[in-house]
């Protein structure tokens, strides 16, 4: 109390620690930042990690920790390891009557972490700044802020790991360098291109792989042990529990001593009963053998890596250093492709780095350290649905946060009453591919009768600094709106009203949106050789007309093909090209080859019609014809000799 009698609220605040939390696949840490520098929190066990381990017990409260680890191999089916990357999903574990969800289960792990500190200082977590996976979803993020609350811990920012190591690397260095994060823990994998010195952290691109990472690796070895038992003993122990639990556990510590070592001794008496007798496991595994077993792997963290430069824009040569994160990245395999793909020998940081960059950036956030400044990227493209399961990106991938974008939808049929924005996450061209996630469903109702095209929904996405998204759909005409804060249960919801009516590959509502206002891809015509002539490039605002003149390619020609084509490149299932529209203007003009003069008009308007006009200019002769763009999504085609036309022009 103060000498007024008031309470002083901000004294208590101010004792309050602000706090880094890494809430590992395999570990977590806790770090604090005091007297100028971070400092690890001790658990209760003395011990600087604590294992993401939760069992379930006949008595007592959950185990958390290493007493949940020390009892895994007896009670495999309680206990839940690697909960992280089950956040966000509708995965749920019983127990005695009772069905804990992933959050909920995290929660206890957190939990376990705000008492530590308490012991530690003496008090409750005031800022608290979490680390996830570079490539988490929104609706992983937001799961475990969820968790977060349940253990009573108020999240002031979630940070990648790439970016906290970045941070924990480089915030003191005066010049600005570019940094290259290769972060591979035991269930997850990030790569980030950051750029950083003089207190400012800058992501520039990220990309990485949320079902990869030392546990996959020990999966491969469980799998060749359970292919060696039945080969040599006829034993299948795939359905063995107790007998998987104590193989994992061995993979587990081979792997890890294989870092260091060039062979480890993998014993298991009594693994399982054969006969009247137990199969046992006693053998020396090779550093060698373990990668020539894990190779495929291994191979799975190349794609990412590749991707993260294109995205950023830059040679390999052009990076500074290459930072190894993760405790699966001490695996010299790991180290030797890193080096190969980077062509520079990768630096190891400190393995309580990630820790550390949270740590200091929460206390950035609280004033205690000065001048650093934290712009991160949103990890993944998010957009809407439109007419005919064409997804449209509002807020491209890599894009610097916090950020706000907004597009301009419509209705696409006549009288039209309401509209059904749906909210999705995803890289794919179509919306209703399997890898593309539905955020959530924001519905407008009450739109006055009227013709297609007439009324305007604007959709606005904001992303917050923390990566929070937030999207607000409002009629235009009406002023009504809808928001929605993007979570587990704005996504649950959205999955559960799409997928009874898509499960059969059709369209997922009958009132989606769609865009009028520029055209998706590049149009153009089939010409000689079966190659594609641009006409109108990608995201042209429409309405557009764009000419081009043709003539022939024969002597004995006396007619063309015209062939409109839309270039959706990968986009296309099964194909490059959407076939658009195909007629024949004849009765050409022609003398010899190259002779004709054909003026191809090629007209998008407003409500994604297209006008395709052909006019021979020497005597006149004209054909045309309108194609409703949202009819060509499922049209396929080849173009090249094989499929070729006859008839096709040359450009003039």
């Amino acid at each position: 109390m103060s000498s007024d009698g008031q309470a002083e609220p901000t004294r208590k605040a101010a004792a309050e620690p602000a706090v880094g939390i890494d809430f590992g696949t395999t570990n977590a840490a806790v770090g604090i930042f005091e007297r100028g520098r971070v400092r690890l929190v001790p658990n209760a066990e003395g011990t600087l990690t604590t294992p993401s381990v939760v069992a379930f017990t006949a008595d007592g409260p959950p185990l958390v920790g290493a007493a949940a680890l020390r009892q895994a191999v007896t009670n495999p089916e309680h206990t839940i390891r690697s909960v992280k990357l089950r956040l966000g999903t509708d995965w749920s574990h019983e127990h005695d009557g009772r069905r804990y969800s992933a959050e909920e289960v995290a929660a206890l792990v957190l939990k376990r972490l705000h008492a530590d500190v308490r012991e530690h200082v003496g008090s409750d977590i005031g800022t608290a700044v979490l680390t996830v996976p570079a490539y988490f979803s929104h609706v992983q993020r937001r799961a475990l802020e969820e968790a977060a609350r349940m253990a009573d811990i108020e999240v002031a920012r979630i940070v990648s790991e790439p970016t906290a190591t970045a941070i924990a690397h480089g915030l003191h260095r005066a010049q600005e360098e570019r940094s290259l994060v290769f972060d591979l823990g035991g269930g997850t994998f990030d790569v980030s291109l950051v750029e950083i010195g003089a207190g400012v952290c800058e992501v520039k691109a990220t990309a990485g792989d949320n079902h990869l990472g030392g546990d996959n690796w020990d999966q491969d070895v469980v799998d060749y042990f359970v292919a060696l038992l039945r080969d040599e003993h006829g034993l299948d122990i795939s359905r063995d529990p107790t007998a998987l639990a104590r193989l994992r556990e061995a993979a587990e510590t081979a792997r890890i001593d294989l870092s260091a070592a060039t062979a480890a001794h993998v014993y298991l008496p009594c693994l399982a009963r054969v006969g009247d007798g137990f199969a046992h496991v006693d053998v020396m595994l090779t550093r060698d053998e373990l990668e020539t077993i894990t190779q495929t792997t291994l191979e799975r963290c190349r794609g990412p890596f590749e991707r993260v430069l294109r995205d950023g824009a830059l040679r390999a040569s052009e990076i500074d250093h290459v930072i190894l994160v993760g405790g699966a990245a001490r695996m010299p395999a790991v180290g030797g492709l890193v080096q190969k793909l980077s062509g520079k020998p990768p630096f190891r940081t400190i393995s309580e780095g990630v820790v550390t960059g949270a740590a200091l950036q929460a206390a950035g956030l609280t004033g205690q350290v000065k001048n650093l400044r934290l712009r991160d990227v949103i990890p993944a493209s998010v957009g809407v649905e439109q007419v005919g399961g064409l997804y449209l990106p509002v807020i491209q991938r890599n894009t610097t946060i916090p950020t706000r974008r907004s597009q301009l939808l419509t209705t696409a049929v006549d009288n039209q009453t309401s509209v059904s924005v749906l909210v999705v996450e995803s890289e794919e061209d179509r919306a209703g591919r399997d890898d593309a996630i539905a955020l959530a469903k924001l519905d407008i109702t009450g739109l006055a009768p009227a013709p297609a095209f007439a009324h305007r929904i604007d959709v606005a996405f904001d992303v917050d600094p923390g990566g929070t998204l937030r999207v607000t759909a409002t009629d235009l005409g009406t002023g009504r709106s809808e928001s929605r804060v993007i979570d587990r249960a704005t996504a649950r919801a959205a999955a559960q009203a799409r997928r009874p009516i898509a499960v059969d590959g059709g369209p997922a509502f009958d009132n989606l949106p769609i865009v009028t206002t520029t055209v998706a891809y590049p149009l153009g015509i089939e010409i000689a050789g079966g190659r594609f002539r641009e006409v109108i490039t990608a995201h042209k605002s429409v309405p557009v007309r764009e000419t081009v003149l043709v003539t022939n390619e024969l002597d004995s020609q006396d007619a063309l093909t015209v062939h409109v084509v839309e270039d959706g490149g990968f986009f296309v299932p099964g194909g490059t090209f959407r076939g658009v529209g195909r007629f024949e203007l004849t009765g050409l003009a022609a003398t010899g080859a190259r002779t004709a003069r054909v003026e191809i008009v090629l007209a998008v308007d407003r409500r994604r019609q297209l006008t395709i006009h052909a006019r021979d200019l020497g005597n006149g002769r004209e054909h045309t014809e309108r194609v409703d763009l949202a009819t060509t999504f499922q049209e396929p085609i080849s173009l090249g000799p094989a499929a070729s036309a006859t008839n096709l022009p040359v450009v003039f």
